[in-house]
């Protein structure tokens, strides 16, 4: 899938119960935020490898975006009373091999050396995976949250274009992207207003009632707030 950030899903109660990648150019002026990318994969070995090389391509000296100074948990477009921001960001990645047995491990490591890497037995599916690798990246207390499933493949300035949604940890917004077919290029996960998709749409963003997480930026304020998937699931 390839992921168009367009929507945003704000703040509800019920969505949820290192290494690094180092930029050179850092200025004391410039806010500089980590963010923790969160993957679970098992037996995709080229499709994960795949969606890390994407990721990595979102790297940059410094990302420079455009945010907007309105509140925003309003559901006024970003561009709108904007300003330009460069920021610097650490990239790391927390990947829970779900008993994988293809050599997924192998696979991440020549695309992401740094990346930690969490074994796990092939029981933990999706959820647990993530729960997994989100609790693992808690504990090192990131400003952002990536969620991004493996078979997702991010198209340029992915990153910018999320965290102009969600600008600061503290936002209580999350930005959700919006993903499509490369082949067929219909629209598939994004946010959604209760159980009817939206019709997406590129470069307008929307506020959502609830979201598929196949890639979704979360910021602190939210995870401090509501934590991470339920545990039952």
């Amino acid at each position: 899938r390839q992921c168009y950030p367009v929507a945003t899903c704000h703040l509800l109660k019920r969505f949820f119960q290192i290494p690094s990648f180092t930029f050179q150019f850092y200025s004391p002026h410039v806010p500089r935020y980590r963010i923790a990318a969160l993957l679970t994969c098992h037996n995709r070995r080229e499709m994960t490898a795949e969606c890390l090389r994407a990721l990595r391509a979102q790297a940059s000296p410094m990302l420079d975006f455009r945010f907007s100074m309105v509140d925003h948990n309003s559901v006024q477009h970003p561009t709108s009373n904007i300003q330009n921001q460069k920021t610097s960001i650490i990239l790391e990645v927390f990947l829970v091999d779900d008993g994988c047995t293809d050599g997924t491990a192998d696979a991440v490591r020549s695309v992401w050396p740094e990346a930690i890497i969490i074994r796990a037995n092939g029981n933990l599916f999706w959820c647990g995976g993530t729960r997994e690798a989100w609790s693992k990246a808690a504990k090192t207390d990131p400003d952002y949250y990536l969620l991004l499933n493996d078979d997702t493949v991010l198209l340029p300035k992915a990153i910018n274009s999320l965290l102009e949604l969600c600008p600061i940890p503290q936002s209580r917004t999350i930005a959700v992207g919006a993903a499509c077919d490369p082949n067929t290029k219909k629209w598939t996960y994004g946010g959604r207003q209760c159980d009817t998709p939206f019709s997406y749409r590129p470069i307008l963003p929307r506020r959502c009632r609830a979201m598929n997480a196949n890639c979704a930026l979360v910021p602190r304020a939210v995870f401090s707030e509501v934590g991470m998937f339920y545990s039952v699931y």
